[in-house]
């Protein structure tokens, strides 16, 4: 729904302020992007002298949106559609100096390649206008049926009268291995303080969750605090990333969060795709903790929860929800690593279209049976689709009410994590089936992937039984989750077997010994950080016996 104005709401409770000069600190050409460090808060401020509750309306200037095209192959017409951002309404909350957003979820426009999230942002009294503050606040795009995400800063300043700035915004970095764009400009902004959400809630919400992060120490301040790593310190483990960190001992470790115009300047609320990490995070986890409940749902049919794939060949005959789980039906194309992954005509069968039945009718006809099941492994993120769907319509039978995967999982696992609300939301189908996606699709910040890396790695299978995946180095995968050997790396005399979350175009969430995690989030499909995380065997050995 696009946010629109009545001539009673505006007469009744809100104050539209179009004229009033931009924030003199932002103040620049068009020419090009600021620095990011333009929208951070000073390091030394005074406290907002009021505090902001209500509802925003964000509305796309005319003529003042820009952009600068670094890679696309997108034709002219769409890439002067993606110049513009959405037009939404959302409900702020402030607490002190944070500005808390109700909605982490993303908002409803009519914008057709953009959905909008909001994250939590900052506030000080403003140094140029008496009585009045300044805000500065994150936010992402994230592309419509696809889980790229273009992550943003905005700032206005606001009267204690309801008075908004323009607002000015821009978008210097992304995790999107096909796009990248930087997008500036300015929006009006729209008050609407006469709809007040439930502040205790909200900030009760966020106290918690920053109780339960975990402590944070800058990347370079690893080498100091374990002077057993090399000297050259922990260098960026790729090219094109836009964060990376480690756990070690509970202490989270992390790096900037990069963008092409500096250090994004609220690096904890930086918007992160899951991309295949989801596999685990999502369908996986469902997937163990229904086993518990009921450990003869893996040999389940595939038929008997999704009759559409009873096919007139019966090439669905035997399949059971395991192979599913571990992508070894024995229905593909090809054994080739990633060939029917990446096959054309498989992505725009499978990922470009928006609605269950389509996503469905392909998930059960695309592959024909090639090899019995469980005797290949062929990577598919429609067996994952189907295994999502499975699980949903299970857990209503079950519970006898509307459920799916992510709920579930968000009321039996991930709600005691105090995770990012952001994390707790997934993407699906755009029907009413509203179908989670299941192998992709989720929002995470880097403390959540921090988290969920030290929550993973006590739910991960048991390598040493798991086979070898046969055409990708001798990876082996289970559930969503890969593992690799490192003894090469780091000299032991026994395969280590370190499990890892893998998602498209460069990220990585590894468990590694000792309790440690390691993740990047990149989009210059580099999965190099092997070698990375492989230095942290110079604080304790990951060998069983002694190293050679």
């Amino acid at each position: 729904m696009v946010f629109t104005l009545t001539r009673a709401a505006f007469l009744c409770s809100l104050v539209l302020v179009t004229q009033l000069p931009d924030i003199s600190e932002l103040a620049a050409s068009q020419g090009g992007p600021l620095p990011m460090s333009e929208f951070a808060p000073p390091e030394t401020r005074e406290p907002p002298p009021f505090e902001l509750s209500g509802r925003v309306g964000v509305r796309p200037a005319a003529g003042k949106a820009h952009m600068q095209v670094h890679q696309s192959e997108d034709p002219e017409n769409v890439l002067s559609e993606l110049k513009a951002l959405p037009a939404v309404l959302f409900t702020i909350v402030q607490a002190h100096d944070r500005l808390l957003t109700l909605e982490k979820h993303p908002l409803e426009s009519n914008h057709p390649h953009w959905e909008f999230v909001a994250l939590d942002g900052v506030t000080w009294a403003s140094s140029k206008r008496q009585g009045w503050l300044e805000a500065a606040m994150p936010f992402a795009l994230r592309e419509r049926n696809q889980n790229c995400t273009h992550q943003g800063m905005i700032r206005f300043s606001a009267g204690p009268g309801g008075e908004l700035s323009p607002a000015r915004y821009q978008v210097s970095s992304e995790t999107c291995a096909y796009r990248k764009l930087d997008l500036w400009g300015e929006v009006d902004l729209e008050w609407d303080s006469g709809r007040a959400p439930d502040r205790s809630r909200l900030v009760a919400s966020r106290k918690a969750l920053e109780q339960h992060r975990l402590p944070l120490r800058k990347i370079e301040q690893l080498p100091e605090d374990y002077p057993a790593l090399p000297a050259d310190g922990l260098r960026p483990p790729a090219q094109q990333l836009s964060v990376y960190g480690y756990v070690v001992n509970g202490i989270h470790y992390r790096s900037d969060c990069f963008t092409r115009q500096g250090p994004f300047p609220l690096c904890s609320e930086f918007a992160l795709p899951s991309y295949s990490t989801a596999k685990a995070l999502l369908a996986g986890m469902a997937y163990r903790q229904i086993l518990k409940m009921d450990a003869g749902f893996a040999d389940s049919a595939v038929t008997r929860w999704i009759p559409e794939c009873r096919l007139h060949d019966e090439r669905w005959e035997g399949v059971r929800l395991r192979h599913l789980s571990d992508m070894n039906t024995g229905l593909f194309d090809s054994d080739i690593f990633q060939a029917d992954e990446g096959a054309l005509k498989k992505i725009n069968g499978f990922f470009i279209p928006e609605t269950h039945a389509d996503k469905l009718a392909f998930a059960c006809t695309a592959y024909p049976r090639k090899a019995p099941p469980g005797a290949t492994q062929v990577y598919h993120t429609s067996d994952t689709y189907l295994l999502g769907v499975a699980m949903s319509r299970y857990l209503e039978q079950r519970q006898a009410v509307r459920t799916d995967i992510r709920q579930w999982v968000n009321a039996h696992l991930y709600q005691h994590l105090q995770l990012n609300p952001v994390a707790l939301t997934t993407m699906r189908t755009y029907d009413e089936t509203a179908q989670p996606w299941a192998g992709y699709g989720l929002t995470l910040t880097p403390d959540d992937a921090a988290r969920l890396g030290l929550f993973m790695a006590a739910h991960h299978a048991d390598f040493e039984q798991v086979p070898n995946w046969p055409a990708a180095r001798g990876e082996r995968y289970s559930n969503g989750v890969w593992a690799v050997d490192a003894s090469h790396w780091v000299g032991c005399p026994e395969p280590v077997w370190i499990p890892f979350m893998s998602g498209y175009g460069g990220i990585t969430i590894a468990m590694l010994p000792h309790g440690s995690v390691m993740y990047m989030f990149g989009d210059g499909h580099e999965f190099t950080w092997l070698r990375n995380a492989a230095l942290l065997h110079n604080i304790q050995s990951w060998c069983k016996g002694k190293p050679s």
